[in-house]
């Protein structure tokens, strides 16, 4: 084992993160793996969550992506079998007994912790309206914990911030499917997207370094390096904020950019 290597459950003691936190974590777990391999550390997904469940305590909340678009491709959604295509830690989150997951269909987070109840009974049709967990995020000074990739490539609260606002590239459309509830019953439903209007273009909202050199002059941009993983601690209401009123300004901060060119610019970093 390398002299400076920290051990996977202890990553998160060296983070700003304090008892009673909530936060929503998105992880690229590519690189932990690859240095737990090369330091003969056998990675476990739950023994993971557990060591921020801990740092967080009971007053905490801890929220995992499940994401699932098959309800767009007129696919039933099954609030209890449906699998997330966000990674293992939300598969994780959802198998435990400990979570609870939110009902939208397309956009549904694994809970732990004081909020789960909060979030858990939220009936939002729009997967990024007020009434939704991602206004939840921005009310409730909630941390974006990001490990393996850059903030601005895994934040789909963005898209919460252009439908607040109104962005003219995008529109609310609806989906029928299917809902399978966790009590087991069918029930034909309609939710909402923002999506974009031309969904022939092979784009994606990107948004500029800008935003790092706004955070940063507000002692707001938090960055790690441990191990070789680059792991980001930044506050969601701050951000939320900062992108609204550049939306509103008509700021070019937030726009449309080629997935190619933006993927590739993101992960030079």
């Amino acid at each position: 084992m390398s002299k400076n290597y920290i051990k996977y459950e202890q990553i998160i003691e060296n983070l700003n993160i304090k008892k009673g936190d909530s936060l929503l974590l998105i992880a690229d777990l590519t690189n932990i793996l690859i240095d737990c391999k090369n330091n003969n550390e056998k990675f476990d997904g739950n023994k993971f969550i557990d060591s921020i469940i801990k740092k967080i305590g009971l007053k905490g909340t801890l929220l995992l992506p499940t994401f699932n678009f098959d309800f767009c491709k007129g696919k039933d959604f099954d609030y209890i079998n449906t699998v997330p295509k966000t990674g293992a830690l939300p598969k994780i989150g959802l198998s435990r007994k400990d979570f609870k997951r939110t009902k939208h269909p397309i956009h549904s987070f694994a809970v732990w912790g004081s909020g789960k109840e909060e979030l858990c009974n939220l009936d939002n049709l729009s997967s990024f309206g007020n009434d939704s967990p991602f206004s939840y995020l921005h009310k409730k000074n909630v941390k974006n914990l990001t490990i393996g990739l850059d903030y601005k490539l895994g934040f789909t609260m963005v898209h919460y911030c252009e439908e607040k606002v109104g962005v003219n590239y995008r529109l609310l459309k609806e989906f029928k499917g299917f809902y399978i509830d966790k009590n087991k019953k069918r029930e034909l439903k309609t939710y909402k997207m923002y999506v974009r209007k031309d969904v022939q273009l092979n784009t994606m909202t990107g948004i500029k370094p800008e935003l790092d050199e706004i955070l940063k002059s507000k002692n707001e941009y938090i960055k790690y390096k441990i191990n070789n993983n680059i792991i980001f601690s930044l506050n969601l209401k701050i951000i939320a904020d900062i992108l609204i009123d550049n939306i509103k300004a008509k700021s070019d901060m937030v726009y449309l950019a080629d997935v190619k060119n933006y993927l590739r610019q993101m992960n030079k970093k």
